[in-house]
C-alpha cells in the first residue's frame, strides 16, 4: 500500500529536517515550513522514494529532506503522476498537482551540498485542498 515514508520541515530555505509528523493548513501548506504560503502553487513539495533510491545507489550520501522536500512517498509511480491530479493523505488531506519540476538557480544550495538536485526534474509540487494532520506511514493514494 502506498505510504508516506518520511515528513521534512524547515523554517528557513534549502534542505529540511526530519519530524514524526506536521499539520498542513488549508490554502498555505505545512506550518512552520518557509515555503508554505497561500500566494503559492508550490505550497508543498513531494518526492517520490524511488528517486531518493535512486541517487543513494548512485554513491551520494542522501537523508530525507535533503532535497527540500516535504513528503517523501513510496508505492506510486512517478511516471504515471500528472499535473491537475491529486494526493490524498490518511483519506482526509487532498493535495492538487501544480507542477512537476522546477527552474533551480545554478547551482542551488542543495546542489551545493550533495552534488546533484534531482527537484528540476523529479520534485512535485502542489496546492491544499484539504487540510490536516499527518505522520510518517500515513497511507497516500493518487487520483486523477
Amino acid at each position: 500500500m502506498p505510504k508516506i515514508k518520511a515528513i521534512c520541515v524547515s523554517d528557513k530555505k534549502g534542505p529540511k529536517s526530519l519530524v514524526n509528523s506536521a499539520y498542513i493548513i488549508d490554502n498555505h501548506g505545512i506550518k512552520g515550513d518557509f515555503h508554505a504560503s497561500s500566494e503559492s502553487d508550490r505550497q508543498i513539495s513531494l518526492l517520490s522514494y524511488q528517486h531518493i533510491e535512486y541517487m543513494q545507489n548512485q554513491g551520494f550520501n542522501i537523508k530525507f529532506g535533503d532535497f527540500g522536500e516535504n513528503i517523501v512517498f513510496d508505492g506510486i509511480d512517478f511516471y504515471i503522476i500528472k499535473i491537475g491530479a491529486y494526493f490524498k493523505i490518511a483519506d482526509k488531506i487532498l493535495l492538487k498537482i501544480t507542477k512537476i519540476g522546477k527552474s533551480c538557480e545554478n547551482p542551488c544550495i542543495i546542489q551545493k551540498k550533495i552534488g546533484k538536485c534531482i527537484m528540476p526534474q523529479f520534485g512535485i509540487f502542489a496546492r491544499v485542498i484539504i487540510g490536516g494532520g499527518i505522520k510518517n506511514e500515513d497511507s497516500i493514494t493518487y487520483s486523477e
